[in-house]
């Protein structure tokens, strides 16, 4: 906001959901304060934020971004081909982003509510103002609210997540100029009024936060250990390197980035991952989303009696514990 109002960009690249007859993820160009509002609430859908560079780019608008990791991505590879567009581009912000999910996903928790996607209004997959962090799913129509638990959302992330999101390394959004996410692993982060982990990343980015002159921004150093272990780092990097490895042994084309990580990352494969991934690949070839819903449902009901017939061996294993330890 501060960027529109002095005059250093024209315009803002920004991801909002759209309620124009059908509830979906939609890109926008901000020039106001009122644009930018638009675009507050997380969004775990594909967004192709990138279709609204020839509009920039047709205008001659300087612009900004604010991406995840694979629109930052493919932000650089656009410049690379068309260095013109580079001198337009005046910053960029980047999201911290572990994966959305197939836009399936949210018409599986509109149905969960029993409304029709039509009749949707707004969407929010992480509505804070309720009961404060993380945020409920609130969906709204004309005469009808309804809201789902976090743990709604939380449980059905594995069954819809696309499978070029599990072979992305970069959840930090490493390329930007200013990467902003969820403060976890800092201490004495304030819930109610909400906090975000802001790590400045170029000079470009650090100029920009010194031209807010703390008007919008109350700011705190902390520690980057303490927000790389909150985001769970070592796991992720363990877990891609699991994804590609499996990603290759299908023969599917490996991204440049392997040649340069692999080394530096441990292998330690899983079932599980192979078995989230083949899933992953499987959802593009559902036609209809119902034959998809019907496998969740089959899915979760296994789920449920697996828990019910392992419970008693972990309880009994507890037990056993607790006496040799005696």
């Amino acid at each position: 906001m501060n960027a529109l109002e002095n005059n250093i960009i024209d315009t803002a690249i920004l991801a909002v959901m759209s309620n124009d007859g059908t509830i979906h993820g939609d890109v926008i160009l901000a020039y106001n304060k009122d644009d930018i509002l638009k675009s507050q609430q997380s969004k775990y859908i594909p967004i192709p934020l990138l279709t609204a560079l020839l509009q920039v780019k047709e205008k001659q608008e300087r612009f900004a971004i604010v991406g995840l990791s694979c629109h930052i991505h493919g932000l650089h590879n656009v410049l690379d081909k068309k260095p013109s567009l580079k001198k337009q581009l005046i910053f960029s912000i980047g999201l911290i982003c572990d994966r959305v999910m197939v836009s399936s996903g949210m018409d599986y928790l509109i149905e969960k509510v029993n409304i029709k996607k039509q009749d949707v209004k707004e969407f929010y997959f992480r509505d804070k103002k309720p009961n404060g962090y993380p945020g409920v799913v609130h969906i709204k129509t004309n005469n009808n609210s309804q809201r789902l638990c976090p743990e709604e959302r939380i449980k059905i992330k594995d069954f819809f997540t696309p499978a070029r999101c599990r072979i992305c390394f970069d959840k930090m959004n490493i390329a930007c100029d200013i990467t902003i996410g969820d403060p976890h692993g800092i201490k004495n982060v304030d819930r109610i009024q909400g906090e975000s982990l802001i790590i400045i990343r170029t000079e470009k980015g650090m100029n920009l936060l010194r031209q807010s002159n703390n008007r919008f921004l109350t700011i705190k150093k902390v520690s980057l250990k303490d927000a790389l272990k909150g985001q769970h780092i070592e796991e992720k990097k363990r877990n891609w390197r699991s994804y590609i490895e499996i990603w290759k042994d299908l023969d599917k084309p490996i991204p440049d980035y392997y040649f340069y990580l692999k080394d530096k990352t441990i292998l330690n494969r899983k079932n599980k991952e192979k078995k989230l991934l083949k899933h992953a690949l499987l959802l593009k070839t559902f036609k209809v989303k119902e034959d998809l819903f019907k496998l969740l449902y089959r899915v979760q009901k296994q789920e449920e009696i697996k828990k019910y017939i392992i419970f008693p061996f972990k309880i009994m294993k507890k037990i056993i514990i607790k006496r040799i330890t005696l």
